[in-house]
């Protein structure tokens, strides 16, 4: 039998971090909800996109109010991210199987730049339809 690799130091820190901030947002507390989304911040720049990421990203997911955007804003930013160098491998496929909002917020920012041209900048490029 195979013996499997020792976890990353620090693997946990996601987890640990989401359950912190899905408990403070259950219960109101508003301190420990900020500083847990400090520490996943923090946490995130040096994680490795391995299971625990992913159970994190279950947890933020299933836990947490889907009104709350903080943590899935900055999972989906960091996917992105490591999507560029990866491609789709299998465990980001399964979690956009099991959270479709993860996909929205993975094309999100792309959208609110393309958005942030005001309606009267792209009114002339509309109105010509003479294709010049």
């Amino acid at each position: 039998m195979a013996k499997s690799l020792p976890l990353p130091i620090h693997a946990d820190d996601l987890c640990i971090h989401a359950e912190v901030y899905a408990l403070a947002d259950k219960y109101n507390i508003k301190g420990l909800k900020d500083l847990a989304d400090e520490k996943f911040g923090e946490a995130l720049d040096l994680a490795f996109t391995g299971q625990k990421f992913f159970e994190a990203v279950d947890t933020i997911y299933t836990e947490t109010p889907r009104s709350d955007t903080r943590l899935r804003k900055k999972v989906a930013a960091h996917l992105v991210e490591r999507k560029k160098h990866h491609g789709m491998y299998p465990e980001l496929k399964s979690a956009l199987e099991r959270h479709h909002e993860l996909a929205y917020y993975m094309l999100l920012p792309e959208w609110e730049v393309d958005s942030s041209l005001s309606s009267s900048a792209r009114a002339p490029i509309l109105e010509r339809g003479d294709g010049e």
